[in-house]
């Protein structure tokens, strides 16, 4: 994530990252996914090892899938994509025998979408927990705290930009890897959002109860 103060930096024009040299793809990957924010969008990698390039590609790529090919009136689900044929990219080539990288060109063209002023809060591509702040939610969450607990403590300790949907994210990942249960994963994620929830297993850690309730039912 990137600090309120980081953010009032001011945006490099793209014409002069060509020919800048990076040491690692992390590098390169972070200061062109910081100066993207500032110009209020964000960038996905694609990689092709075997012929040492690197792109980054505006989010906003690719057009949105209609494999059915339904117009929006006879569709019954009603989704939202942020593709639309954006065909902004950098390109960067790895130098032979240096293992640095390079940006080599960058796409002139315009975006085909509108620049977002609060880039940084929009996109999940800025939104990035660092190794010490993942640490903070887990110790968090081990101690019972909310996810709105844990974004509040965040925006304390760190004056930096976080929504609660990442906080969710991050612990559905750690459940596994912390041995928490699936089933007592879900449950907590319920039991946040208010829901009431019962379950029981039996001596054979085989499920034989479970109830789940909207928090305006009962």
């Amino acid at each position: 994530m990137q600090s309120t103060a980081q953010q009032k930096r001011k945006a490099v024009e793209w014409n002069e990252f060509i020919g800048r040299t990076y040491a690692t793809t992390h590098q390169a990957i972070s200061a062109i996914q910081f100066n993207s924010g500032l110009h209020g969008f964000a960038v996905n990698k694609s990689m092709d090892s075997k012929k040492g390039l690197l792109r980054l590609k505006c989010v906003h790529e690719g057009n949105k899938r209609n494999s059915w090919k339904l117009d929006d009136g006879k569709r019954q689900r009603k989704t939202s994509s942020i593709k639309c044929n954006c065909l902004w990219v950098i390109y960067l080539k790895q130098i032979k025998n240096a293992g640095a990288w390079q940006v080599s060109s960058i796409s002139n063209v315009p975006h085909t979408h509108p620049v977002e002023l609060n880039a940084f809060t929009v996109y999940r591509q800025h939104r990035t927990l660092s190794n010490e702040q993942k640490e903070l939610v887990v110790a968090m969450t081990k101690a019972s705290s909310r996810p709105g607990q844990i974004l509040d403590c965040l925006a304390y300790k760190y004056r930096e930009i976080c929504i609660v949907r990442d906080i969710y994210t991050f612990r559905s990942k750690i459940y596994n890897t912390e041995g928490l249960a699936d089933l007592d994963a879900h449950a907590e994620l319920l039991n946040d959002k208010q829901y009431r929830i019962r379950y029981a297993y039996d001596d054979n850690n085989c499920l034989v109860g479970l109830f789940v309730a909207r928090p305006n039912s009962i």
